[in-house]
This record gives structure tokens, C-alpha cells and sequence, in this order.
């Protein structure tokens, strides 16, 4: 069984699984729940028109959901039930939604022109639009626009000055208040970075993707001037010149500021302003949530390893994901040694090594680590160093917020098994991941007999309403610990509705 093909096939149409929620405090004492379940119906398709399934898209708080529609000759957007203006297309993957779900915007062709559509209204026309986006409060839209031979930024319907090119990868960037807005564009053979789409700082050569402090009070960038890359922060241009410059990096608390750079053969990691260590090559950086710690990994001739506030750990073939637990007082990341076995480091220490590993997970309150692990042709989960029952495969873990439980869906003998703590509920031919309740008290997940019938599972029992399918992506989410929603789909049609439980 493919363990990335659990999708319905119906009439051609895929449908693809949700993921569940579950109930520790039935499963602990096998109490049956009473399940109160509710189908509001939100969309379908509008007559002569067909579905493109794979634009499909909830809102935030999933008691929404848009999608492209396409005639023989027209496409429109539906959004919940009607479905707006008609045009020529729509651009693939343009759908989105403001974080709070007030605002809704996309970007239609007319003919071959482009423009922006904003809660249903219409804005100019360009000869091209890409990286819509809301700001993360939601009160700013902006994009890329195109006429002739110029691109521009154009925030809040308003264009600013005219590039010759303006960088399109993660361009523009907020800040994370939403009250500032940057972007590198090119303006003949020289690079400027733009703020707010007014002001243009000095020129280079090039200049990287620009990173804000998590505060917003600063921004920083690499930038290249006579073949030497140099840092800018705060619009003040550093004295140190290297031949490259990568990963930059604030702290959490903005007080902190990290990058790498290369000087001739070797690579510097620099924190602070200060050269930590010399190396072939730096890996990733990492803060602590609390901004007091730091750890990135280096390779030198003997292999990687991973510096945690200036200590250096023991040498591997290959560093594998780091995290910091939610406290920051606990590490752990994954190895591969020498004659090729993998292994989870935790604050320093090696676990027991394996054939292969998944990335470490912590609980909630940070005393807890788990992950996958795969040892003579069985994978398992392995808790605290204790290793869980072989399947032939096994999914990510997921811990309950009290940190006391945890759950994960398991595959043997192509059936699919919800496992929590330790205890096998029943096996079937599909089965979503879990999700718990806030309070831990409860796990549910979608799962299915045949893979066209699909149901919710609540602390390991059925619920009564069958469905042709949950939408891939939208979780279960919980308005209270005993009540949940999401998005289900019947056929045919496709007809999307609500689905809510309460639990009882």
C-alpha cells in the first residue's frame, strides 16, 4: 500500500481524507460517547459548470470554502454558494483568504490582461499579477503588477514606482505587525530595497530577500557591492565584507541577530556581530523560544556537528532535524553515523541507533520526546527510549496538550490502525491522523471500511453519518473541548457542507 495514496476514487473525482479528533478520557475508561452530529450544507457547483477540485480552499475558520468552476469556454469562482463574475480564467493557485476570513481575493484573466478581484470586486487591469497576498492582520492586499516592460508593487490598490524587475521569490515581505513593507527591486543594472513602497534605500550590485525583526522595529539584508556581500541592518551597512552571506536570523525577542559567511574557503557563523566558530560549511540556525539559546551545526574534515550555546557535540556523518523544546530548557536532533545508522540526539545525549529515524517531537510541557523509528524492516514509535510495537509503517506522533497521551495511526498488512497509548483501536482501510481535544479528553479521526464510505471516529467509536469524503488539508477544529467541526464532501455533485459534532 502506498502510504501517500489513502484518496477516494469516485466517478473519477478524487476526494481526499480529514483528519480526526479523539477522546482520551472514554478511551481510558471505555465510555461510549453520545455524538450529536449536524450537516449544514455550504456549496456545489452552479449547473453547465464543473469543479476544479484541486482549488478548492476552506476559510480559516472553516465555515467557508471557495473553489474555480469552468464551462466550455468561461471560469468563475464560487464562493460558499454563488458564484461571482464570470472571465476568461483564473489563475492557478490565486485563491486566498485574509487570516480573519473578512476578506476573500483572487486574480482573474480577462482575455489577456489580469486583475484583482477583492470581496467580489474588481480592480485594474495589468498585463500581469503574481504573489497576491493579505498582510498577517489582514487589512492590506498586495501583489506584483505588470505593464509593458515595467513591474511595480501596488498595495491597497495603489502602484508604486516602476522597475525594471522587481524579485518574485517571497517578494514583498511584511513585517509581522502588518505596519511595513519591503521588497528588492532591480532599477537598471543596480539592485535598491523599497520600504512601504515609497522609500528606496541605497544601491548595489544585489541585494537578498530582506528579513524583519520579529518586533518590526527592524529590518535586515545581505547586499553585494564590488564583488563583496556586506549586512545591512537597520539602514546602517555593516564594515565586515565577505564573499557570501547567508541564513539571516533574528531572535525571537528581536534582541538577538544571527548569520553565516563565507570568508575564502571557510565559512564564519556570526552571532551578535562576533565570529563563534570557523568552518567547510554552517548549517541551519535555531533560537530557543525564549531567545537565551542558540545551536546551528558545522562540518569540518572529522564531520557535522551541532553547536548548542557554544558546546560542541560529537562528530556525525550527517545532522538531521534540530528542535528546542517549548520550554527551552531540553534539545534534540537527528544523526546519522558513520556506518550509515540513525539515531536521536537529546541534550547531548545519543539514543539507541536504528536503521532509520523521523524528526524528534516534543510534548507540549517539553518532558517527552518521541519519534518514528525503523529497525529490521519494522517501524515503530519510540517514547522516552521505549519502543513501541513494530508495524509495517508508522505516521508522525501527536501528543495531547496535557502531555499525558499520545497517539498515532500505524499500517499493517495494508490496514490502517489508530494506536494511543499504546492500545490498538479498530483496523481499517483508511484512516486520518488524530486529533486531540483541548482539555485531552478527547481523540477522533475520519476513517473508512472500503474508501468510498468515510466517518468520524470519537475516542475509538463510530459515528452514525457516512460521507463520500473529508477535505485533505482541513483539520477537525474544536470551538470548545467537546465540540468540533470541518468540511465534509457527498457525491455526486461534489455538494460541500459543515459538519458539526458535539460530544456528549
Amino acid at each position: 500500500m502506498q502510504l501517500n495514496k489513502i484518496f477516494i476514487f469516485h466517478f473519477c473525482l478524487i476526494i481526499f481524507i480529514l483528519q480526526g479528533v479523539s477522546s482520551v478520557f472514554a478511551l481510558t475508561t471505555g465510555q461510549k460517547p453520545t455524538l450529536s452530529e449536524k450537516e449544514n450544507y455550504l456549496s456545489s457547483p452552479p449547473r453547465k459548470f464543473r469543479p476544479v477540485l484541486k482549488s478548492v480552499l476552506p476559510g480559516p475558520d472553516l465555515k467557508q470554502i471557495a473553489y474555480v468552476v469552468r464551462s466550455a469556454n468561461k471560469s468563475a469562482v464560487v464562493l460558499n454558494d454563488t458564484k461571482q463574475k464570470e472571465f476568461s480564467g483564473i489563475q492557478k493557485g490565486s485563491l486566498i483568504f485574509g487570516p480573519n476570513g473578512e476578506h476573500f481575493a483572487y486574480v482573474a484573466y480577462k482575455g489577456n490582461k489580469s486583475l484583482p478581484i477583492l470581496d467580489g470586486k474588481a480592480g485594474k487591469t495589468y498585463s500581469g499579477i503574481a504573489n497576491l497576498k493579505f498582510s498577517p492582520d489582514g487589512s492590506n492586499l498586495v501583489f506584483l503588477g505588470e505593464k509593458g516592460d515595467k513591474q511595480f508593487v501596488v498595495l491597497n490598490g495603489k502602484a508604486g514606482p516602476h522597475y525594471d524587475r522587481i524579485a518574485r521569490k517571497g517578494s514583498p515581505v511584511f513585517s509581522p505587525d502588518s505596519s511595513r513593507l519591503a521588497y528588492v527591486a532591480l532599477k537598471g543594472e543596480k539592485s535598491v530595497l523599497v520600504q512601504n513602497n515609497t522609500q528606496e534605500g541605497p544601491q548595489y550590485n544585489s541585494i537578498a530577500l530582506p528579513e524583519f525583526s520579529p518586533d518590526s522595529s527592524e529590518i535586515a539584508y545581505a547586499a553585494k557591492k564590488n564583488d563583496k556581500w556586506r549586512v545591512v541592518r537597520g539602514g546602517t551597512e555593516r564594515n565586515k565584507k565577505y564573499k557570501k552571506i547567508t541564513q539571516l536570523l533574528y531572535s525571537p525577542n528581536s534582541q538577538h541577530f544571527t548569520y553565516s559567511a563565507q570568508k575564502g574557503n571557510h565559512w564564519l557563523k556570526i552571532v551578535d556581530g562576533e565570529v563563534k566558530h570557523k568552518a567547510l560549511k554552517v548549517g541551519p540556525t535555531m533560537f530557543s523560544s525564549n531567545s537565551k539559546r542558540i545551536a546551528y551545526s558545522i562540518k569540518n574534515k572529522n564531520g557535522w556537528k551541532v553547536i548548542v550555546d557554544g558546546k560542541k557535540g560529537k562528530a556525525y556523518k550527517k545532522i538531521g532535524v534540530f528542535n528546542f523544546g517549548p520550554n527551552s530548557d531540553s534539545y534534540a536532533y537527528m544523526v546519522e553515523t558513520k556506518d550509515k545508522k540513525a539515531a536521536i540526539v537529546a541534550n547531548g545525549k545519543k539514543g539507541k541507533e536504528f536503521d532509520s529515524v523521523g524528526r524528534p517531537i516534543f510534548s507540549p510541557d517539553g518532558n517527552y520526546i518521541a519519534y518514528r523509528a525503523k529497525k529490521d524492516k519494522k517501524w515503530f514509535i519510540v517514547k522516552d527510549g521505549k519502543r513501541g510495537k513494530g508495524y509495517d509503517y508508522v505516521r508522525r506522533p501527536f501528543f495531547s496538550s496535557d502531555s499525558e497521551h499520545i497517539a498515532y495511526t500505524a499500517i499493517q498488512d495494508n490496514k490502517m490502525i489508530m494506536v494511543c497509548d499504546g492500545k490498538e483501536q479498530d483496523p481499517y482501510a483508511g484512516v486520518s491522523r488524530p486529533y486531540f481535544s483541548p482539555d485531552s479528553q478527547h481523540l477522533a479521526y475520519s476513517a473508512s471500511n472500503d474508501g468510498e464510505n468515510w466517518f468520524l471516529v470519537v475516542d475509538g467509536h463510530k459515528a452514525d453519518k457516512r460521507f463520500n469524503g473529508f477535505l485533505k488539508g482541513v483539520p477537525l477544529k474544536y470551538n470548545e473541548s467537546n465540540k468540533l467541526h470541518t468540511l465534509t464532501l457527498r457525491l455526486p455533485g461534489p455538494y460541500f457542507f459543515l459538519y458539526q459534532v458535539q460530544i456528549e
